[in-house]
C-alpha cells in the first residue's frame, strides 16, 4: 500500500500543481500588462488633442485588467486544493493544476497582445474617425473571449482534478456515518466523475468489503491511493 501511494502522490507532486498557480498568475498578468501599456500609450496621445475622448478611449485597459482576474480565480482555486499532507496530492492533480494554469495564462497572454495591438491602433484612428468606436468594441470582445476559453478549460480541469476516489473515499464516509445527504451527495460525485472519463467500477465497490481497505474510522485514509 506504501508503494502504491509513493507512485500515486508523490512527495514532487505538489510542484506541479505550484508550477500551474505561477504560469497562470505569470503570463496572464504579462498579457494584462502588455495590453495596459500598449492601449495606453495611445490614450496618451489620444489625450493630447481631443481630452473630451479619454473616458471613451479607456475600454482596451478595463479588459486588459479583466484578463488578469481569470488568472488570479484560477490561481486561488488551485492553492484551495493545495494542503498538508502532501500524500493527499497525486501526480493525477498535479498536471491537471498545471493543465489548469497553462490554459488560462497562455490564452490571456494572447488575449492581452491582441488586445494591446487593436487597442493602442483602434483609440488613434477614433480621433480621425468616430465611427470606427463599435467596430474596435467588437474587436476588442473578440479578443477578450481567448482568454475566457481558457478561463472555462481550467475550469473544468479544475473540478476534474479531484479526481474520482476522492469520491468514493467520501462515500464510504457517509456510509460510515449513516448520513444520507452525504451518501447521496457522493454517490452523485462518483457518477458525473465516471461519466466524464468514462471509468466503470465493479457492481461491490461501494461495499464495506472494498473500500474499507486503507480507511481510517476518523478521517479518509491517505494511503488508499
Amino acid at each position: 500500500m506504501a508503494d502504491s501511494n509513493s507512485d500515486l502522490a508523490p512527495k514532487f507532486a505538489p510542484f506541479f500543481g505550484m508550477a500551474g498557480i505561477g504560469f497562470a498568475m505569470t503570463f496572464g498578468c504579462v498579457g494584462a500588462a502588455y495590453g495596459t501599456a500598449k492601449s495606453g500609450i495611445g490614450i496618451s496621445g489620444v489625450g493630447t488633442f481631443r481630452p473630451d475622448l479619454i473616458m471613451k478611449s479607456l475600454i482596451p485597459v478595463v479588459m486588459s485588467g479583466i484578463i488578469a482576474v481569470y488568472s488570479l480565480v484560477i490561481a486561488v482555486l488551485i492553492a484551495g486544493d493545495m494542503a498538508p499532507p502532501p500524500e493527499t496530492y497525486s501526480l493525477f492533480n498535479g498536471f491537471m493544476h498545471l493543465a489548469c494554469g497553462l490554459s488560462v495564462g497562455l490564452t490571456g497572454l494572447a488575449a492581452g497582445y491582441a488586445i494591446g495591438i487593436v487597442g493602442d491602433m483602434g483609440v488613434r484612428t477614433y480621433m480621425l474617425q468616430s465611427r470606427i468606436f463599435v467596430g474596435m468594441v467588437l474587436i476588442l470582445i473578440f479578443g477578450e473571449v481567448l482568454g475566457l476559453y481558457g478561463l472555462i478549460v481550467a475550469l473544468i480541469l479544475n473540478t476534474k482534478s479531484r479526481g474520482l476516489l476522492h469520491s468514493i473515499f467520501d462515500a464510504n464516509w457517509a456510509i460510515r456515518s449513516k448520513s444520507p445527504i452525504s451518501l447521496i451527495s457522493s454517490l452523485w460525485q462518483i457518477r458525473t466523475t465516471t461519466a466524464g472519463f468514462g471509468v466503470s467500477f465493479p457492481s461491490n465497490a461501494l461495499d464495506g468489503q472494498w473500500l474499507k481497505r486503507g480507511y481510517d474510522e476518523e478521517r479518509p485514509a491517505t494511503d488508499a491511493f
